[in-house]
């Protein structure tokens, strides 16, 4: 269910060969061996392409946001867009990898960095840290961490102007893994490593890690209910101080279920019901804090939302299933977990005299009753309007878990879609802080298509074949276009690419 929004325009790109010095710290290379591509696992009617090919129209280039990092959801802001091309469907074609990467980030020399689940080895497969080809989709190098941690692979952040990954354990590691080259082939290793098992609680698990520009590590704790992770009854948040003092806040109750932002010093997090909280009318609540006062951390505002009484089919979130979203420098976007309607929701960023003047505007979105959101909102700013385009998960079938003695049916009733209301909403927020709302109605098929929507206009310009049968399940991953135009998926099965010829 990975959305991406393409802005068209090239980015100059020069081959690198690694620092000086870099291959002291190199292991012995050892090739990874190549696997295959993806093949279908029905065989199936369906058109290999639908509609007609897109014109090439140019978006004003994306706001800048710092840190540099390259992310699951984008950029440190988690806009979604980026200024790499797409497909256009002239002349489409379609490749693919059976290595099971997930959480694709770029670095500044177009270099493809992933997570990766080695299914190889047995149930649960092992969380790893993987340089990919991305031509080929070969794994050249390799990292785990140390004493079978698990790895959180959702929330990592490539660093692009150093080529470090900042990662942490669900046991309360923080790692710094550099991404070097040695002789041409790229290695990781271990920079930093904190430990923050004794500032977390025993039944809390770490969720998100992320740099400010002053080079502190904010983290939080946290889970993803649907995802497998347990409820818990209350977050642990803070900073990690580059000379390794550590400023925290515990919060009863509360539960980060999703990604955090962080521009420049402020950072932005959402807050779901949870332990005696988590009730039939409960209420979460919407942060933004930076790295000053006199406890070291201060809350600039925190608003509450609605939550609802949970529940909703395809629901993997018990408050907003949104990461927020910056909206340049002005505002953040998140989606509540109301009934029957669940809204968008824009914040100023910037501190208002009330938590009600904190909040721009509130839009219902989709049908009664059949509304709810589970992803980050897409966004991008066209000159004049902050464009926000929204996906209705209503319905949706739960993300495939493995566990060890449970039957796996690939092809089985987890890959319908059809109990899905679909749809998608764009918002569109004026700076002045001006809402308004245009249904955008992007149908797709029971066979696995890449689905283009124009952005200016909301209609589904084509949809093209990527595969049949559950291999080509992207099990909610999120998608991501690379730096030569193609659209990259991560699948059950693997990974595929979509990309137009020349």
């Amino acid at each position: 269910m990975g959305l991406v929004v393409a802005l068209t325009g090239l980015l100059g790109l020069t081959a690198y060969t690694g620092k000086n010095g870099e291959c002291q710290h190199a292991p012995v290379y050892t090739p990874f061996p190549q696997k295959g591509s993806i093949s279908n696992s029905q065989s199936l009617d369906g058109p290999a392409f639908i509609g007609s090919s897109a014109k090439n129209k140019f978006l004003k280039s994306q706001f800048p946001i710092y840190p540099k990092a390259s992310l699951m959801h984008g950029d440190g802001g988690n806009t979604g867009n980026t200024d790499y091309p797409g497909p256009l469907g002239v002349n489409t074609t379609l490749t693919s990898g059976a290595n099971t990467i997930n959480i694709m980030m770029w670095g500044a020399d177009g270099s493809l960095t992933a997570g990766y689940a080695n299914a190889s080895v047995g149930l649960p497969p092992p969380r790893g840290l993987v340089a990919v080809d991305p031509a080929t989709y070969q794994i050249n190098a390799a990292w785990y961490p140390p004493d079978n941690e698990t790895l959180g692979l959702a929330y990592m952040e490539y660093m692009q102007d150093t080529n470090d990954i900042l990662l942490s354990t669900k046991e309360g590691n923080v790692y710094v893994v550099h991404r070097g080259i040695c002789k041409g082939h790229p290695f990781f290793r271990i920079t930093r490593n904190i430990n923050l098992k004794s500032v977390i609680k025993p039944w809390e698990l770490l969720l998100n890690t992320m740099y400010d520009t002053a080079g502190n590590i904010w983290f939080t704790t946290g889970g993803i209910i649907g995802g497998g992770d347990p409820p818990q009854n209350s977050s642990t948040f803070g900073y990690i101080k580059p000379d390794g003092a550590i400023v925290k806040r515990r919060v009863k109750n509360q539960m980060v279920e999703n990604g955090i932002a962080v521009s420049g010093m402020d950072v932005y997090m959402a807050t779901g019901p949870s332990g005696e909280a988590d009730t039939s009318t409960s209420t979460g609540y919407m942060w933004a804090m930076d790295a000053t006062g006199s406890s070291g951390l201060n809350v600039k505002w925190k608003v509450p939302y609605d939550s609802g009484a949970g529940g909703k089919p395809g629901e993997i979130a018990r408050g907003t299933g949104a990461t927020p979203v910056l909206l340049d420098d002005k505002f953040v976007v998140i989606t509540d977990n109301a009934d029957p309607k669940v809204n968008l929701l824009v914040y100023h960023q910037k501190t208002q005299e009330s938590a009600e003047e904190q909040l721009v505007c509130s839009v219902p979105l989709f049908e009664a009753g059949k509304s709810n959101n589970d992803n980050a909102a897409l966004a991008h700013f066209d000159g004049e309007n902050f464009g926000v385009m929204i996906q209705n998960n209503y319905g949706a079938p739960p993300v495939r878990l493995s566990s060890p003695g449970v039957p796996f049916v690939l092809n089985g009733p987890w890959n319908n879609m059809s109990s899905m209301a679909g749809g998608m909403v764009r918002v569109d927020v004026t700076p002045k802080g001006e809402c308004s709302d245009t249904e955008r109605a992007a149908k797709g098929e029971y066979v696995w298509y890449l689905a283009a929507v124009d952005w200016l206009t909301g209609k589904t310009t084509y949809l093209y074949r990527t595969g049949m049968g559950g291999t080509f399940n992207d099990n909610w991953s999120e998608g991501t276009l690379g730096p030569d135009g193609t659209f990259y998926q991560s699948v059950l099965a693997g990974v595929i690419g979509v990309k137009d010829k020349k």
